[in-house]
């Protein structure tokens, strides 16, 4: 490999890098002000939150041709509201602009996912965290008081997840809207 080269992929590791820290810091930027939002954090913390999951890459680009970073997120609560965020920031841009569903699932829905969670396991596994250079997965689940975190897990953990927020995702096609877009 030539000095050039090895200079060049450098560059875009440094790069890649810079990105994901900066979607990363900038979850937590309001879309209007960009000011520091508490309700991103206190979202975690609700005690009447089931599941969250949290995805981000550092190398996205939008419709426009932009280019930037992605995220989604999903949280599902007791009572079966649903409320996925999902956007793309523009490299520079330190706000995000978060197109919003929201939609009450019935708790049955909720039955579903503890049952589908409990049955995989996930809660009783050991999910190491991986080292990922451009994009994150962070989940949350709460079941019987339990709660448990798992950041950036390998793929047979991640699985789980995947399959609970297709689940989800699918669900907001199926029911009928409350409120959101």
């Amino acid at each position: 490999m030539s000095k050039k080269t090895k200079i060049i992929l450098s560059f875009i590791v440094v790069l890649v890098l810079l990105i994901g820290a900066i979607i990363y810091a900038n979850k937590s930027y309001d879309n209007k002000n960009a000011t520091p939002e508490v309700k991103t954090i206190s979202k975690l913390d609700d005690p009447a939150l089931v599941y969250a999951s949290q995805y981000w890459a550092g190398l996205c680009g939008n419709g426009k041709g932009e280019s930037g970073g992605c995220y989604d997120e999903i949280y599902l609560y007791k009572t079966g509201r649903l409320a996925i965020y999902s956007g793309f920031v523009k490299f520079g841009d330190i706000r995000k602009i978060d197109p919003t569903v929201e939609k009450n699932l019935g708790v049955a829905m909720v039955d579903q996912v503890i049952k589908k969670i409990k049955d995989s396991g996930v809660m009783a596994k050991d999910c190491p965290p991986q080292q990922i250079m451009d994009v994150g997965w962070d989940h949350q689940v709460t079941i019987n008081g339990v709660k448990k975190s798992f950041h950036d897990v390998s793929s047979d953990c991640r699985d789980t997840f995947d399959e609970v927020d297709n689940f989800l995702n699918n669900a907001v096609e199926t029911v009928s809207p409350t409120v959101g877009k």
